[in-house]
């Protein structure tokens, strides 16, 4: 409602002329900077009026500056609320910071000092994200624009991104390392281009050959070091591997920044094949602890699932240890399904996750016919003995359970079919059967089944079909 509505208004309902004198005082008067209506519009137009000023390159040089004008309008945009007038201001200090170093840079610092300041004020999820919201909106729209100062904003991001996830709590990963995993998400989305011929969008990918050998020294560029600027490290090797990644996929109060950091790591796929071998051997290196993280790695296995089902990764981990530690990891689930099932009284639906998966895994990579035929003979004895171990379970007869072992009954069928490993298949029958204890009475029966069907395959033969004629 404009200023003249409201003075028509109480014109029509005084009646008077001193009335109406009175209330032109009060809006033009001394006590003007008491009107809220007149305080509101005038913000109003002077946003109006910066973002229009904003325009001129020479106008804004003047801005940054300017001492007193930015910081007021970054006062202004990072206010509690969600008025018009803020986001109004967001959207100009926005056009403001583009290409300028100086701003950019002053606004990001900002951003950082006070997102950092609320993380260790509060551990109440409420209240930090009442407190930051308006910081990460910024620096989100911010990020949005596409300008020669993106290294500041990103490194920005990352700044908040590790002192979050350091900072460990529940309210700090939910709102701030979600949305900086969301940021990176955006960022590193590839970007689609129309095709000539097709007229169907196509990836561009935005790696090149020389990116075969970039790499980064993270701390150094968090702290501004100027031989580390993105010109330098583009061309060189990164040193380490990054140790934040297993807190985010693995965390266990959010399924978003688990999910959102699966989703991060598979834009990966495309990236050159020392990156992708690299991001494979890191994710790897956590199978040995996933036992404690349990279901809270569903979202590291989809993961995992979607990048190994390229071919070139599959023979990756073929020829680099991966089934001997396979083998391994598997052991030592099921000796740990064995042992809660001969201690724990009570029944965990959970239970089992980790042996599906990595039976899902293993059936993944038997699909390759090169892959099954060079490692089905070194994983028999594992596979056998994993599936006679979850069929004598009792306590933890979970669905989990029941699917491992469907998956482990698919990997013998892939194992036995092949004539050259029935005397090897043999051979560990026997030993099996000279382990059963003489109170199980479910394993040699399973073991001489299998035996029986191994020397005498039952064949499924056609039924003639007869018609009778009555």
């Amino acid at each position: 409602m404009s200023r003249k509505v409201i003075v028509e208004y109480d014109r029509l309902f005084r009646g008077t002329n001193e009335a109406h004198q009175e209330a032109e005082a009060s809006v033009f008067g001394e006590k003007s900077e008491k009107c809220f209506g007149c305080i509101t519009a005038t913000i109003e137009q002077c946003i109006l009026l910066i973002q229009s000023l904003a325009t001129k390159l020479h106008v804004k040089a003047l801005f940054v500056s300017q001492q007193g004008i930015l910081e007021k309008l970054l006062d202004l945009a990072l206010q509690q609320g969600s008025g018009n007038s803020r986001v109004a201001i967001e959207s100009v200090l926005c056009s403001i910071v583009v290409d300028e170093p100086q701003a950019t840079k002053q606004v990001c610092d900002e951003i950082t000092k006070r997102v950092l300041n609320a993380m260790q004020s509060t551990s109440s999820q409420e209240v930090l994200s009442r407190m930051v919201q308006n910081d990460i909106h910024l620096l989100m729209s911010m990020i949005a624009a596409d300008d020669n100062c993106w290294e500041d904003k990103l490194r920005c991001v990352f700044k908040l991104l590790f002192s979050s996830i350091a900072c460990g709590t529940c309210a700090s990963m939910q709102t701030v390392t979600f949305p900086c995993l969301v940021i990176l998400q955006e960022v590193m989305k590839p970007v689609y281009k129309e095709d000539k011929l097709t007229g169907q969008p196509q990836a561009q990918s935005e790696y090149q050959s020389s990116a075969e050998k970039r790499q980064l020294s993270l701390s150094a560029w968090l702290n501004n070091s100027i031989e580390d600027s993105f010109d330098k490290w583009s061309k060189l090797p990164i040193p380490g591997r990054g140790q934040w990644l297993e807190k985010t996929l693995f965390f266990p109060s959010s399924a978003q920044v688990r999910l959102y950091t699966g989703s991060l790591l598979r834009l990966f796929r495309s990236a050159p094949l020392s990156q992708r071998t690299t991001l494979l051997n890191l994710a790897t290196s956590y199978f040995w602890r996933l036992s404690e993280h349990g279901e809270k790695a569903e979202e590291f296995f989809f993961f995992y699932e979607y990048f190994v089902s390229d071919e070139t990764m599959k023979h990756y981990l073929s020829c680099h240890g991966f089934f001997p530690k396979m083998k391994t990891m598997i052991s030592k689930e099921i000796s740990r399904l064995t042992t809660l099932d001969d201690f724990q009284m009570s029944i965990n639906i959970s239970q089992g996750f980790v042996i599906r998966a990595y039976t899902d895994i293993l059936l993944s990579l038997y699909r390759l016919e090169t892959v099954r035929k060079r490692w089905v003979g070194e994983l028999l004895e594992t596979v056998f003995n994993g599936y006679i171990a979850l069929k004598k379970l009792v306590i933890n007869r979970t669905k989990l359970i029941d699917d491992a072992q469907s998956n482990f009954l698919m990997l013998l069928d892939y194992s036995t079919v092949m004539e050259r490993r029935v005397p090897e298949f043999m051979r560990i029958c026997v030993r099996s059967l000279k382990a059963c204890s003489m109170n199980d009475i479910v394993s040699p029966v399973f073991i001489f089944e299998r035996m029986c069907s191994v020397i005498c395959p039952v064949c499924v033969r056609s039924l003639t079909l007869c018609f009778l004629n009555l």
